[in-house]
């Protein structure tokens, strides 16, 4: 005969399924805590490479801004310079073929 009631037959028995469930319910928290850590991770990893994209294209719009157009200004001016040079040199040099056309004439 049983001498004892319902509630204390599973309060005595409730370890051999309370410690079962008390470890899966931990595995099934630290499963999700890793899922979360990895995801903070690959999270952090995409966060600093677009930092360091943003910060690059900061530096470059300010190089832009302060350096690019004295750089393309000063490159045009040396152009110029360099054209004229090469105007005045071409035409020193037709005025020399010129010199030698004529003088071939009259000899």
């Amino acid at each position: 005969m049983l001498t004892e009631t319902p509630f204390e037959f599973v309060d005595s028995h409730i370890h051999l399924v309370g410690w079962p469930v008390l470890i899966w319910l931990c595995w099934l928290v630290r499963g999700k805590i890793d899922r979360f850590i990895r995801h903070l991770q690959d999270d952090q990893k995409i966060a600093s490479s677009t930092l360091a994209t943003v910060t690059e294209t900061k530096l470059a719009v300010e190089v832009m801004q302060t350096n690019h157009l004295a750089h393309v200004e000063k490159a045009v001016h040396d152009l110029g310079y360099k054209q004229d040079a090469t105007v005045t040199l071409l035409t020193s040099i037709d005025k020399g073929i010129a010199v030698l056309v004529d003088r071939g004439k009259e000899a």
